[in-house]
């Protein structure tokens, strides 16, 4: 059986110290639609950080997938600074993450 794994990590607590946690967690730097950013950047003022564990190949994360993107989006509209979601692949290669 597949399983969707969806993490969320609240920062609220950990504001001052939340650069060099998301530093120490992800590593220096995030793959992100406009390439390549340090994490610290990408994860500025963000309240909170989800993981979202999938593949392109499990047809139930093909299915939340796009939902997630719409509550996302809808969250997003309401307060961009809420949330944060770093994809998680398990992708054999990169076309399949890049689709």
């Amino acid at each position: 059986q597949s399983q969707i794994y969806f993490c969320i990590f609240y920062s609220k607590l950990y504001k001052t110290k939340m650069a060099s946690w998301t530093v120490e967690s992800f590593g220096p730097e995030l793959v992100t639609k406009e390439g390549v950013v340090p994490t610290a950047t990408a994860l500025a003022g963000k309240s909170r950080i989800a993981l979202y564990f999938s593949a392109h190949w499990c047809p139930p994360c093909r299915g939340f997938t796009p939902v997630l993107a719409e509550f996302y989006d809808q969250l997003a509209e309401e307060d961009p600074s809420q949330l944060a979601i770093i994809f998680v692949s398990s992708d054999s290669d990169q076309s399949s993450f890049n689709q």
